[in-house]
């Protein structure tokens, strides 16, 4: 065999064995955080982004990893994206409603978390941040109302718990408050022995 052609060979194998695809960047990343290696993450994601723009689960996790992280323009730059390309299943408007719930703009993020809502009301925490930002708002009703689609996790969430007292208090009904705050301390309680 021609020794030109075996080197050639050779090297290109070495490029496709080392050459990875935005998915495996992707994999990576997922390794990185169960890992909790944060940076390598954002490292991996970036490198999938590199390769695929339109991947739009890694633009969610980068912009969810730096809401984490307290890096706020870093990830309404990738919600933006989402929200541009209409990728509505990524969840952008939870997250931005998330920022600036996080920035203290109580107003903007109650906007952004019902527009998410409208698309799609069983969004992880959205029924809970827009509660909160309702709560800031001094609109009480309107938390009790995001709220109530969670109603079915009273009987094993401290969080939903809490967050209710709140609420009936801001209403100005401590009698039925205070229910909420028992169960939320009894939960606490079985989940902290």
């Amino acid at each position: 065999m021609n020794k030109s052609l075996t080197i050639f060979i050779c090297f290109s194998f070495l490029i496709a064995c080392t050459d990875q695809s935005a998915k495996s960047y992707f994999e990576d990343g997922l390794w990185a955080l169960n890992m909790d290696d944060v940076q390598g993450a954002i490292k991996n994601y970036r490198k999938a982004i590199e390769i695929n723009t339109e991947y739009h689960e890694v633009r969610h996790r980068l912009a969810s990893i730096y809401i984490d992280e307290k890096e706020y323009d870093k990830a309404m730059f990738h919600c933006n994206y989402l929200i541009e390309k209409n990728a509505l299943e990524m969840s952008p408007y939870y997250c931005v409603g998330v920022i600036h719930f996080e920035k203290e703009d109580y107003m903007q993020a109650a906007e952004m978390l019902e527009k998410q809502m409208k698309f799609d009301p069983n969004t992880g925490g959205a029924p809970r941040w827009l509660a909160k930002a309702y709560i800031k708002l001094n609109k009480f009703n309107d938390a009790e109302k995001a709220l109530v689609i969670q109603k079915n996790q009273a009987d094993y969430d401290v969080g939903y718990n809490k967050l209710m007292g709140e609420i009936l208090i801001g209403q100005g009904k401590k009698n039925e408050a205070q229910q909420f705050f028992s169960k939320a301390k009894s939960l606490n309680l079985e989940y902290s022995r």
